[in-house]
């Protein structure tokens, strides 16, 4: 995504939610601004992210909550 490196860290998954921990490290030379249509597929639930302002070479964590696939 851009300049920004997502790496899934961890996935929960229940009888109808997925609920996925990302980690998301600013590997750029500026400051980002992480936003959830960054990260979120169609038909998420929920998105949480803990510092949504990188600047470069810091990282935070997210949270998406999602439906569960058939």
């Amino acid at each position: 995504v851009g300049e920004l490196a997502v790496r899934l860290i961890g996935e929960y998954r229940g009888a109808r939610l997925i609920g996925k921990t990302l980690r998301i490290d600013n590997r750029g030379a500026k400051p980002v601004l992480v936003q959830s249509a960054d990260l979120a597929p169609a038909g998420t639930l929920a998105v949480s992210i803990l510092d949504p302002d990188l600047a470069s070479g810091e990282a935070t964590t997210a949270y998406v909550v999602g439906p569960a696939g058939d």
